[in-house]
């Protein structure tokens, strides 16, 4: 059970904030991952420099979206509890 001063959580509270926060984690995972694969990414034989600078740019796109999944639902978390 989850313990924040002032308030009591039911058990369907407990367990809505425990998917969060596994939500959350699972996040944190393929935020890692996504980083790894823009910090490996190389130029491929026969790739011009348009074609690598637009993977290099769709990565990135990726990761700010799972950044920003990852901060609302921080902030719903807050917000929620």
């Amino acid at each position: 059970n989850f313990i924040v001063p002032n308030r009591s959580f039911s058990e369907n509270e407990n367990r809505i904030l425990e998917l969060q926060l596994a939500g959350e984690s699972t996040l944190a995972e393929e935020i890692n991952q996504k980083q790894k694969q823009i910090d490996a990414l190389q130029q491929l034989d026969g790739e011009s420099a348009a074609e690598f600078k637009n993977r290099q740019l769709t990565l990135s796109a990726e990761l700010l979206d799972l950044k920003n999944q990852q901060e609302l639902l921080c902030k719903n978390l807050i917000l929620i509890y």
